[in-house]
């Protein structure tokens, strides 16, 4: 009888033995290697790898992730709710199909798998050299140099062992300092910082105090102190009257919640020059009545300190001074009064309101999104009214700008014979890009002496970005996008302000600066 079950015990352990070879014979190198880290991450053995410890393993592989998507996938890929203490968790081949699901990378597989890869999977030394030759112009390449790739940067021991790269590894590769296209010495300052300042892309931020989208979104100071991190060197303030005499910033006729504006200004102090010395531009939207923009001057003054740049400009200054004579200094962007008015004449204070183009749309008093009067009719009602269409400008704020002075824009003829350098304007996407398209030189012209804020649409209440190449190619210098939502054009913003030290300032190309 014991020889018997004893028999039966060979054989069962035989065929499990068996059957797992031959499954295992049937994994991908890669389900391998996810099937061992399931193994080495399950420290108690329990079979199922719960939300909490895959937070760390995602952590731990580098994979750039929120936590609430990281959620959405793990519901995703989570069929099993039955461990012992009633909390879900992912067995081994729920983990494995999930990470797999995260590192997919088509492009790579579509692209260069396709095109040197004999199976599709994984590249041989001989097809890595094909590739180093033939699309990154490495023609020094040998096959031993690809080995050493292989060896550094594939994953899967098995394909290691085989001298051959699959797509993880690749990847890594090619995100490495050593696959990389960058060019590392661009990231000190190696760019000439003594030309005037409208030589030069400056890294900039619209809505610079949201977090997500314009109608319901979240303000915060903390976005300002992350501009300010990526090297932005022009943030917006939205200013409105708020309650007990205090200025707010906020998107006005929205959800948006409102932040005091003496905070914005204590968190620029502190953060304007964590990640370059080189000048800031506080883009005013003032909608304030008089008390609140003198309380808003007071604050810019006292909190900012010597930070501040309060020098009065010569009016017949030919060209705008330079990021290093501005170096950790702070200037005001805004409106002005004329030199001859005063505080106290009705008429002395007023300035016309030429400010960014209202939103496309806005929230009604029960939360419903509506769209906005044009400004053209808005004008229209106001000119036939018999009233001054304008708005009250406190001194004391007037008097803190200088060099970024906002001025309405007529024509680019008239900014050729009459515009100040030290005179800017500010101009829609669609303006611009009907500008560009019609009279790129002039714009380009226009450029080389004054400077010029390119905002996104009103519409784009989702935050959205648009192409910045367009404006770019103008030699518009403060283009300014959403810092809160990344995105392939955020991506490549954040790539091009890489560069010069991530000082915020680009020298633009000689047919844009001279001539």
């Amino acid at each position: 009888m014991e020889k018997r079950i004893a028999q039966c015990w060979v054989r069962g352990l035989s065929l499990l033995a068996a059957n797992k070879a031959s499954t295992d014979r049937s994994l991908s190198p890669k389900r391998k290697w996810l099937f061992d880290r399931f193994d080495y991450y399950d420290r108690n053995k329990s079979g199922l790898m719960e939300f909490s410890e895959l937070i760390k393993i995602v952590a731990s592989f580098n994979i750039p992730m929120t936590k609430d998507n990281l959620m959405k996938k793990f519901q995703e890929f989570n069929t099993n709710e039955e461990a012992a203490d009633k909390k879900p968790g992912l067995d081994k081949t729920e983990f494995a199909a999930f990470f797999e699901s995260l590192s997919k990378r088509r492009d790579i597989e579509e692209t260069v798998m396709a095109q040197y890869s004999s199976n599709g999977n994984y590249l041989t030394c001989q097809e890595l050299l094909s590739f180093l030759r033939n699309s990154q112009g490495i023609t020094e390449a040998t096959e031993e140099d690809c080995k050493r790739i292989v060896l550094s940067y594939e994953l899967v021991s098995e394909l290691k062992s085989e001298n051959c790269f699959g797509v993880d590894g690749f990847a890594g590769y090619l995100l490495s300092k050593e696959g990389n296209v960058y060019n590392e010495n661009h990231d000190i300052y190696y760019q000439d910082l003594t030309q005037p300042l409208s030589h030069y892309f400056i890294s900039s931020s619209h809505n610079t105090y949201l977090e997500g989208d314009q109608l319901r979104g979240k303000a915060s100071v903390q976005a300002y102190i992350n501009a300010f991190k990526n090297g932005c060197r022009c943030v917006e303030l939205d200013c409105w009257d708020g309650d007990d005499g205090e200025p707010v910033v906020f998107h006005g006729h929205t959800l948006v919640n409102k932040i005091l504006f003496k905070d914005i200004v204590q968190a620029i102090q502190e953060s304007a020059f964590t990640a370059s010395p080189y000048p800031v531009i506080l883009s005013l939207e003032n909608h304030c009545s008089v008390p609140q923009q003198t309380k808003m001057a007071s604050y810019l003054k006292d909190i900012l300190g010597d930070k501040l740049f309060c020098n009065c400009v010569d009016s017949s200054l030919q060209d705008l001074p330079s990021p290093e004579f501005f170096k950790n200094k702070i200037l005001v962007k805004g409106k002005k009064l004329k030199e001859s008015a005063g505080s106290g004449g009705e008429e002395d204070g007023f300035i016309s309101e030429e400010e960014e183009e209202d939103e496309a749309v806005r929230l009604d008093e029960q939360g419903n999104v509506v769209e906005n009067q044009s400004r053209e009719s808005e004008q229209g009602d106001k000119k036939s009214n018999g009233k001054k269409k304008g708005m009250k400008l406190a001194p004391e704020l007037s008097k803190l700008v200088n060099y970024c002075k906002a001025v309405h824009f007529y024509d680019f003829g008239k900014s050729k014979q009459e515009g100040k350098c030290f005179e800017m304007s500010s101009f829609g996407e669609s303006k611009t890009k009907k500008f560009i398209k019609e009279k790129r030189s002039e714009f380009i012209d226009y450029n080389k002496k004054q400077l010029s804020r390119i905002y996104p649409a009103g519409s784009r209440v989702d935050s959205s970005n648009y192409n910045p190449l367009m404006a770019w190619s103008a030699g518009c210098q403060i283009v300014a996008l959403n810092f809160q939502t990344r995105s392939a054009m955020m991506d490549l913003y954040l790539g091009k302000f890489r560069q010069n030290g991530n000082s915020g300032y680009i020298l633009k190309p000689e047919y844009m600066r001279l001539g």
